[in-house]
């Protein structure tokens, strides 16, 4: 089995979302290895390096954690999506990410996919989907990945999670992509008519 893996924002030497990343870290835990103690990402240290910007922390762990880097974060400009379909299992991150990156390899001349599994809406290669209708924000109910950032934003009534089947997403005016990095922020959002393939 591949390690598992947690990519935690840090901005000027704080961890961002704790909460919800050592809750999705001791979950998996528990369900692949049947521990029953908890792993504080509190005590996660932090070089000097980190205290200013913007930084990647990738823990890699299984029952235990196997190692913690930092890495500067770079946005990745997305502006066109292409949907892909797949009956891809994903709902633990792993560090071996070659399922994904495979799909990830067909969406030709888009910035990025959306993984479309038995005809319902679930996540682009990177991050979970926001979609506005004009009212409300919803996010699908059956992701690929229980996001960190998406279940924060559930928790705070941001979003409301739906089923979103595919022959429904242009039925949305805009589109969102968050995760641990990149969180809700509305001048970031895609008009879905110009932006999915």
């Amino acid at each position: 089995m591949s390690l598992l893996i947690e990519t935690i924002s840090c901005i000027d030497g704080k961890l961002q979302n704790l909460f919800w990343h050592t809750a999705r870290v001791n979950k998996s835990r528990s369900i692949l290895f049947n521990t029953t103690d908890k792993l504080s990402l509190e005590k996660t240290p932090l070089p000097d390096f980190v205290q200013k910007g913007k930084w990647k922390c990738r823990i890699l762990y299984e029952q235990k954690i196997n190692g913690v880097s930092f890495e500067p974060y770079v946005a990745k400009e997305i502006k066109t999506l292409k949907l892909v379909e797949s009956n891809i299992e994903y709902c633990h991150k792993y560090e071996d990410r070659t399922i994904i990156d495979d799909l990830y390899q067909q969406r030709g001349d888009a910035d990025e996919i959306i993984i479309i599994k038995e005809g319902l809406v679930t996540d682009s290669s990177i991050a979970n989907i926001l979609l506005f209708d004009g009212f409300d924000w919803v996010t699908p109910e059956a992701p690929l990945l229980e996001g960190t950032m998406r279940a924060e934003l559930i928790s705070k009534q941001v979003v409301t999670p739906k089923k979103v089947l595919q022959n429904e997403l242009f039925n949305y005016q805009k589109l969102m992509l968050v995760n641990a990095m990149n969180p809700f922020d509305e001048n970031r959002t895609l008009d879905i008519q110009t932006s999915v393939k």
